[in-house]
């Protein structure tokens, strides 16, 4: 919820152009924070659940939730 509200805030309040608030899951990953937990999936994976985001910004929306190249629901 926080990311649609900083989208409309941002779009609305602040007037921002070329602003995009997206919200992006890595999944649970293994990494030393965790100790390398089982069943992690490699952090590798989880960043490039945020670089899709961050390389494709030009062709998203605001205030969308994604995960591993895929736009989830809100629900």
């Amino acid at each position: 919820m926080l990311t649609r509200i900083e989208a409309r805030d941002w779009n609305k309040k602040y007037k921002a152009k070329n602003v995009l608030i997206s919200a992006v899951c890595p999944g649970f990953c293994a990494t030393d924070l965790n100790q390398n937990a089982e069943g992690g999936r490699p952090a590798a994976l989880g960043a490039d659940s945020i670089l899709h985001v961050v390389y494709n910004s030009e062709h998203l929306e605001n205030a969308q939730f994604w995960k591993d190249g895929e736009r989830l629901s809100w629900k």
